[in-house]
């Protein structure tokens, strides 16, 4: 009898901690939605037309932030950087990130460097010709994908947390 009130403890404890676990993991998810639609629909994301004699079509760059977590609910950034300038041309002023609370993301870390990878197809539309786009040489999507993911410091000796985001990925039409 003992064993079996022991072996539904256990049962009934680890059923706890992984409803706690998809409760979190649910949270963070619809954090980082609602983060996303936020970047691409604030005003400081921009369809620029300074790429429009840029023979690039895909973009990609890493955003960088270094934060504190105060509880549950505040948190700082410190610093934001970026890995590529690109970044200042779709983003005006980095300095807008400092805005956002990333207490959800930061779990029960209180310090953690942060990861923003951004990949941005740049469609150019039917009014620009043929000749103009330039499609991507073989290995280039490669150097792509490894400016999303390289922005940690392997000389550091820093015990700080780093956290990836996902990818966001954004599709843009121009003229």
């Amino acid at each position: 009898m003992v064993k079996i009130i022991r072996l539904l403890s256990l049962i009934f404890l680890s059923s706890v901690s992984v409803s706690c676990y998809a409760q979190d993991m649910d949270k963070v998810e619809s954090y980082l939605r609602d983060f996303q639609q936020k970047i691409f629909n604030r005003e400081f994301f921009r369809n620029t037309e300074k790429l429009e004699n840029d023979t690039a079509t895909v973009y990609s760059f890493a955003i960088k932030m270094i934060l504190h977590k105060y509880d549950s609910v505040r948190s700082q950034v410190f610093s934001v950087s970026s890995n590529d300038p690109i970044a200042h041309e779709f983003f005006g002023d980095l300095n807008e990130f400092y805005r956002f609370g990333f207490a959800p993301i930061l779990g029960d870390r209180s310090t953690a460097t942060l990861i923003i990878p951004f990949f941005i197809v740049y469609n150019y539309g039917p009014n620009r010709s043929s000749n103009s786009k330039n499609p991507m040489k073989r290995g280039d999507i490669d150097l792509k994908l490894l400016k999303l993911f390289n922005l940690k410091d392997y000389s550091s000796l820093e015990s700080i947390d780093y956290i990836y985001l996902p990818p966001l990925i954004k599709f843009m039409r121009g003229k």
